[in-house]
């Protein structure tokens, strides 16, 4: 076949001698810069928080239809598809020869040379040759390299000049996948600038080579030969074209991050390439780029390819570990402090550790009788994990520190301490402080702490946060310059790891915890827990510490711990998080049953996560409830839609009860990230005006409601409704900007809402379960944030204002995720609440032997502390159970007996009883003769429901449809019902 061979002239020694990145900026250092990387802060804090969705969404955003885009794309591929042993046509002829003359032409100008001596002092340069030569004589290899060193925007460039060099440019087309939308729009812009090229697809035909693929936005010409991607864009390719035809090379960077995508990704290449050969397509080259030192794994997992590592360029960074830091500084641990071990479980700890010690050590005995006293000895308080062995060289005080310390608190009084002295330390030095905490509670108290000290508080440092949860506005203060004289001092989670990068920083304080989401298969159920980070996370963050000059970290964990405890690198993402979207995904793409293509992924999950992923498509109806593992009608729906299945089905039923516009509102800001923001000095006005929007009588469908689904809804649709358009009369934006303040709201996440359920609403158009365009009288050319799917008279809106049937409808999207209250519950009080300890399948009713779990809602629900006597309805769904200090459901909303009877799990009639019983546990109290009817009505709706999805296109304004009006009826009958009796 056809290879790309290496081009002999003076521009290939060019290229030898004049490798990589203008002055260059690194990935992060750029995306900061051009302030990107913080509106999406959703996808920073943890990996699995990240572009799953984007799988198969309209990502073009130029209004086109999925199958015009998808002719568009083969259209545009067409032009540089990688034919082996086929000459190049004319065009193709003329097309590889203009990109060699532009190449050449760059790097011999004044601004390309300059360019490129930047490029020849990044690190990565010195492997070049070796990655062209080794991609020559392989079809896989992985390079690695530390941050910094310029692997992400030099490696997808050697491979492009190579190519134009060597007269391939015509059939050179790279796609690089970055894990987010800021690094592959900063990334492909900088790879630009370094080509002497214009924005990607900002500038004339035949002008930039380079583009960019994410979700909501592309930037892509018939001309672009590097494409930069987020995973799931490639994901979506590859389900479309599982050949990849039109493709030559891929390049997954970041891959250390072990993201479930990644993983998946790699899974599919790896076969992949064994398919392209001998598939008349040219073999495709894939390059895995890695910043930690597993990279061998990948290259094993890839059948032994070579491996070529890169050095990093950053300044020494000197460690100084717990011990180091007692010593520095002279902190003393009080013996009553909140970070001190005590008596109870301590002591039981220490016991066990003395007899594994064969008694303890002379040292601790001689610690325990004489250095901390007869309250502390008589307590028999002492760090487990304390060996006086290991610190011979350090002090009494240090000592007692580390035998009294709970290594699993955070010590916030060391932490102020140590702050302080880091600050006295630098004197009149420039240099940031960063200090890693484990999440928003901690950065919080620290802040509280801090400000509270006169000597931080007189305006002589910036204190600033860094997490998810932080309004835009304050995350980029964060990566300013402060003024001469002022210390910046930033209080961040993990997602100042990678991520992003803070350039003044000089010293690191690392608590060494994070907060990492689990998942239980057995319970079904999310737990949110502080660790401690891997070994490699734990160098990552000290390397943050080193970008300007030599720097400082300060570890508060022992070496001890660092080098014997910490794990070496962290779990991936596949064997800790719910695979429901993975396994669809899977049968999507025709790739066998879930358990059987899972084995072949690097680390493969643990059997029960795969079970219970499918036993939860098979309660949510994707695929059948016994028999093998396919895929339903309604689980082809929902393999398209790039949401949780539960949200997915969401937005079907929507298409059918009437209520796209809500259901299309609660998936965006389910799947993306909610409206309402709350700066840290307003967290408490936030919350109130937050909630203030249920109020009863504030004239929106979420009004006296209690529901967080609704809250949403009302937010949005209160947006939309103020005319988000410029061309609105001034006195209409300053209405608009208005309730913008009032509520809290933050409008570029509203506009990024609005484009999510755009795209819901195409996809839906797209299977024809909604024909807008087969609707008399309906306006389709809107203009912006206005769109025929909030059209309140179509037909898919009928019942959108009514809250009854949208609880409904989330009450039949949910279920199972059903809580019940508690008949213990006292009327003044908070309720409990009760769901099933785990489950076993659809209709499966309760698992655990029977057992009834207690669980509590989510301090940020609405409903949170309502009384049980002002509780609107005895039963609530939600769409997550996470487990932290309690076990908590998030996002809820109560519904109604009759929601459950007509859309829960299985229905059950107990004539002698009067009463029902839904989904094998629900007992609800109904006459028989009402149990009946809502019965026959179930039946009735159910087959609308399978005939609807089966045939898309049915119409629902028919005699066959009557059962929907009848069933909108009696649910809001029995609300009024309801809301009378409170």
């Amino acid at each position: 076949c056809q290879e790309v061979q290496a081009h002999s002239s003076k521009s290939a020694a060019a290229a030898a001698t004049h490798p990589e990145g203008g002055g260059a900026a690194t990935p992060d250092q750029e995306a900061n810069r051009q302030g990107g990387g913080l509106h999406d802060s959703r996808a920073v804090d943890t990996v699995e928080q990240e572009e799953w969705r984007e799988l198969l969404e309209d990502t073009t955003g130029d209004g086109k239809t999925s199958e015009q885009q998808q002719q568009q794309q083969e259209d545009d591929a067409d032009s540089c598809v990688y034919r082996p042993d086929v000459p190049q046509t004319p065009a193709e002829r003329r097309t590889s020869e203009a990109l060699r003359t532009a190449l050449e032409n760059w790097w011999t100008s004044p601004p390309g040379i300059a360019m490129l001596a930047g490029r020849r002092g990044l690190p990565i340069s010195a492997v070049r040759d070796s990655v062209l030569s080794a991609l020559r004589q392989h079809d896989v290899m992985v390079v690695s390299g530390d941050t910094g060193c310029g692997k992400t925007t030099q490696v997808p460039q050697y491979l492009l000049e190579d190519a134009c060099l060597s007269g391939q440019g015509a059939r050179c087309n790279i796609i690089c996948t970055q894990p987010r939308r800021i690094a592959a729009i900063s990334v492909a812009e900088r790879v630009a600038a370094e080509r002497g090229e214009p924005a990607p697809a900002s500038g004339p035909p035949g002008t930039s080579t380079v583009g960019y693929h994410v979700r909501l936005d592309a930037a892509v010409t018939r001309d672009t030969r590097l494409t930069f991607c987020t995973t799931g864009i490639l994901l979506r390719r590859l389900a479309a074209d599982p050949l990849l035809a039109s493709v030559s090379h891929v390049v997954v960077d970041e891959v250390h991050e072990r993201s479930l995508q990644s993983d998946f990704l790699m899974a599919l290449l790896k076969e992949l390439v064994a398919r392209r050969h001998g598939s008349g397509v040219a073999p495709l080259k894939v390059i895995l780029m890695s910043a930690t030192l597993d990279a061998e794994a990948f290259g094993d997992y890839f059948g032994g390819c070579p491996v070529l590592t890169a050095e990093g360029r950053t300044f020494p960074v000197e460690a100084l570990f717990l011990e180091d830091v007692y010593y520095a500084t002279g902190y003393r641990l009080a013996p009553d402090a909140p970070a001190a071990m005590r008596s109870g479980g301590a002591r039981a700890n220490a016991n066990a550790m003395r007899k594994q010690a064969g008694g303890g050590s002379r040292d601790m005995q001689k610690l325990l009788s004489g250095g901390w006293g007869d309250e502390e000895k008589s307590q028999g308080a002492l760090n487990p994990y304390y060996n006086p062995d290991l610190y011979p060289g350090f002090d009494e005080v240090t000592r007692r520190n580390l035998a009294r310390v709970n290594e699993d608190a955070i010590d916030f009084d060391l932490l102020e301490e140590l702050i302080a002295f880091i600050d006295d330390s630098l004197g009149q030095e420039s240099g940031a402080i960063l200090v890693f905490l484990p999440g928003m509670g901690e950065i919080s108290q620290l802040l509280s702490r801090l400000s509270s000290i006169r000597r931080f508080s007189r305006g002589g440092h910036w204190i600033l946060p860094l997490h998810s949860s932080v309004s835009p506005a304050d995350q980029r203060q964060a990566f300013k310059i402060p003024p001469k004289g002022v210390r910046k001092i930033v209080l961040a989670t993990n997602i100042a790891e990678t991520s992003l990068t803070i350039e003044d920083v000089v010293a690191v304080v690392d608590t060494g915890k994070h907060k990492e989401r689990r998942y239980d298969p057995a319970r079904r159920m999310s737990l949110l827990v502080t660790d401690w980070v891997s070994r490699a996370s734990a160098k990552q963050r000290k390397g943050r510490a080193g970008r300007v000059r030599p720097g400082t970290c300060f570890c508060l964990y022992t070496r001890e711990r660092f080098e014997s405890q910490m794990r070496p690198f962290g779990a991936p993402e596949i064997v800790r998080v719910p695979l429901e979207e993975l396994v669809l995904q899977i049968h999507l793409m025709g790739l066998g049953t879930a358990s059987s293509f899972l084995e072949k992924v690097l680390q493969p999950p643990p059997q029960k996560s795969v079970a219970a992923a499918v036993a939860t498509l098979r309660e949510v109806g994707a695929f059948p409830s016994e028999g093998p593992e396919v895929l339903t009608p309604l689980g082809h729906h929902l393999a398209q839609l790039p949401v949780d299945p539960r949200l997915g089905k969401l937005l079907v039923l929507g298409c059918v009860l009437g209520c796209l516009g809500p259901a299309a509102s609660v998936a965006a800001a389910m799947s993306h990230k909610q409206p309402f923001v709350a700066p840290l000095d307003k967290r408490d006005e936030a919350e109130k005006a937050r909630r203030s929007m249920a109020d009863k009588g504030s004239g929106n469908i979420a009004s006296g409601q209690q529901s967080d689904h609704l809250l949403l809804v009302a937010a949005i649709s209160g947006w939309l409704a103020l005319g988000a358009d410029a061309r609105k009369p001034q006195a209409q934006q300053v209405q608009l900007r208005g309730y913008l303040k009032k509520f809290f709201l933050h409008e570029q996440t509203l506009k990024e809402l609005q484009e999510m359920r755009e795209q819901f609403a195409s996809m839906l158009e797209d299977a024809r379960l909604v024909s807008p365009r087969s609707q008399a009288g309906l306006q389709l050319d809107l203009p912006p944030f206005q769109h025929w799917l909030d059209d309140k008279n179509a037909p898919w809106n009928r019942h959108a204002r009514t809250p009854a049937v949208v609880k409904a409808l989330l009450a039949a999207s949910l279920v199972p995720n059903v809580a019940s209250m508690s008949e213990a519950s006292a009327p003044a009080s908070p309720p409990m609440w009760m769901t099933p300890v785990n489950r076993s399948g659809s209709g499966a009713g309760l698992g655990g032997g029977g057992q009834l779990e207690e669980v509590f809602i989510h301090p940020s629900s609405i409903c949170y502390n309502i009384n049980t006597n002002h509780m609107s309805q005895p039963f609530v769904v939600y769409l997550e159970k996470v487990k932290t200090s309690r076990t908590f459901l998030r996002d809820v909303t109560p519904v109604s007996p009759i929601s459950l009877m007509l859309f829960g799990g299985p229905l059950t009639v107990l004539h002698q009883e009067g009463a029902v019983l839904v989904d094998g546990w629900i007992r609800v109290r109904a006459a028989a003769q009402t149990a009946v009817v809502v019965k026959a009505l179930r039946e009735a709706l159910d087959r609308l429901l399978q005939e609807k999805v089966k045939n898309p296109s049915l119409d629902l304004s028919g005699p066959r449809a009557e059962v929907i009006p009848t069933i909108a009826k009696l649910l809001q009958e029995d609300e009024h019902h309801q809301q009378h009796q409170l």
